[in-house]
């Protein structure tokens, strides 16, 4: 009896050497103690899943993951979580501009991020998230000492490569070296005597990231054409997709078969105002928990809505971000709630055969989205006017371009009430693939 213990045991260690060595006698044996790896994800899972409630309280949540972590989990993941809640804390202030929700999102698509970590799975880049520019625009009717910079509110300011660009006449000039960061929440351009040199020339200054415009402040100057903002809400088509088999980093490609194991999903819906239309960036994934690790990975944009000729998309106000993950347990189409333009993640990891481009699918059903427009043309909406009247820094030749034009409505965006929502059908509900 000893002898074939033996020789069964040497012919495993022959078979499954290296890094896989321990997962494969635990499923020979069909052991399923769960490793230190294992014990963190559901501490992070719990974690990720009570933050999804509206009224959760984040600080107590994080301490609580933290304090949960097993001993033997890498010290860095410790140090991540820990850093994690200490820059939200830190953020908290009179200087953070982000509505009361905002920390217990982040500190939700954190633990995502650090999970995914764990599991070597890939995410998009951390994008740097605005709350707040302040002032709105630069009114150069204003003395110069009442328009000497300006202020970005939000988070996660440290982590990317942001450019700020000046846009002259039809020149863009890099001004990124008179922007200060002091920290990971706030950041201030210079544009005093040192700072960002603006003249008549100028028509407004564009906060870059990644290649794509995330803010832009318009340089108001002196007798400016008017035009009527325009506030609209649409409810965009479901969008769907199917992650193609590619290779997890670090591991082999997969058979294409999850076969029980998990996967374990990941999704995040990303907003991108591009002028003359809103666009969303769908991005997920489908790991394999164990055996050959199959891996699936998409990103595709959809087309969500095209504007209407003789307009532009000024901004997006309501919320551009949302993302999900958990563990696929079974065969059937999961419905989680969503958040921000999200109602709801539609999703399938497992199914009977093949998985990778044939089971394994996203479905994006969307909340109603507010755009904020205005007439083409080189003018200064109403609502941005507003803004700077009701922020203090509005010059007296604006003040009196507002008196002297009654016909228009000069109304911010939290003062527009309910609008009528109108349903977008579309055409592009496949989006353009970017693998």
């Amino acid at each position: 009896m000893k002898k074939s213990v033996v020789i069964v045991c040497v012919t495993i260690a022959v078979l499954f050497t290296g890094c896989d060595f321990i997962n494969k006698i635990k499923e020979f044996l069909g052991v399923t103690i769960p490793d230190a790896t294992e014990q963190a994800i559901a501490v992070i899972d719990r974690g990720i899943n009570q933050l999804g409630v509206a009224s959760a309280d984040w600080q107590d949540i994080m301490s609580t993951v933290i304090e949960d972590l097993p001993d033997e989990v890498q010290s860095t993941i410790k140090n991540e979580v820990s850093n994690l809640l200490q820059r939200g804390i830190a953020a908290v202030g009179a200087e953070f501009r982000c509505n009361v929700d905002f920390l217990r999102i982040r500190m939700r698509q954190g633990l995502q991020r650090i999970k995914s970590k764990l599991l070597g799975t890939e995410l998009p880049a951390m994008e740097p998230h605005l709350c707040q520019v302040v002032p709105s625009a630069i009114d150069m009717s204003l003395e110069q000492n009442r328009r000497n910079k300006i202020e970005f509110f939000g988070y996660d300011f440290d982590a990317t490569n942001v450019q700020v660009l000046l846009v002259n006449g039809s020149r863009e000039v890099n001004v990124t070296r008179h922007l200060d960061r002091p920290t990971h929440y706030a950041m201030t351009l210079n544009l005093g005597a040192s700072g960002v040199r603006l003249n008549a020339q100028s028509k407004r200054i564009i906060l870059r990231w990644n290649g794509r415009n995330i803010s832009s402040m318009a340089v108001i100057q002196a007798a400016p054409n008017i035009c009527e903002s325009k506030f609209k809400n649409i409810l965009p088509s479901n969008v769907s997709g199917m992650p193609y088999h590619t290779a997890k980093p670090g591991k082999s490609k997969g058979d294409k078969e999850f076969d029980g194991h998990g996967p374990r999903m990941y999704c995040s819906v990303t907003l991108i105002n591009e002028g003359n239309r809103v666009r969303a960036k769908v991005y997920a994934t489908a790991s394999e928990t164990t055996s050959d690790w199959t891996y699936g990975k998409m990103q595709r944009f959809y087309t969500l809505y095209n504007v209407d000729p003789g307009y532009v998309i000024e901004d997006i106000v309501s919320p551009t971000f949302a993302s999900y993950s958990y563990t696929d347990r079974n065969h059937a189409k999961d419905v989680h709630a969503g958040s921000g333009p999200v109602q709801k993640f539609i999703l399938n990891g497992d199914g009977p055969g093949d998985d990778i481009g044939r089971n394994t699918k996203v479905e994006i059903q969307f909340n109603p989205i507010r755009l904020q427009l205005k007439e083409t043309g080189d003018c200064v909406s109403t609502a941005t006017i507003r803004k700077l009247q009701m922020e203090g820094v509005i010059s007296t030749a604006l003040q009196n371009k507002i008196i002297a034009t009654p016909q228009l409505n000069f109304l911010a965006p939290s003062e527009i009430g309910e609008i009528e929502t109108e349903t977008i059908l579309m055409v592009d509900t496949l989006g353009l693939s970017a693998n």
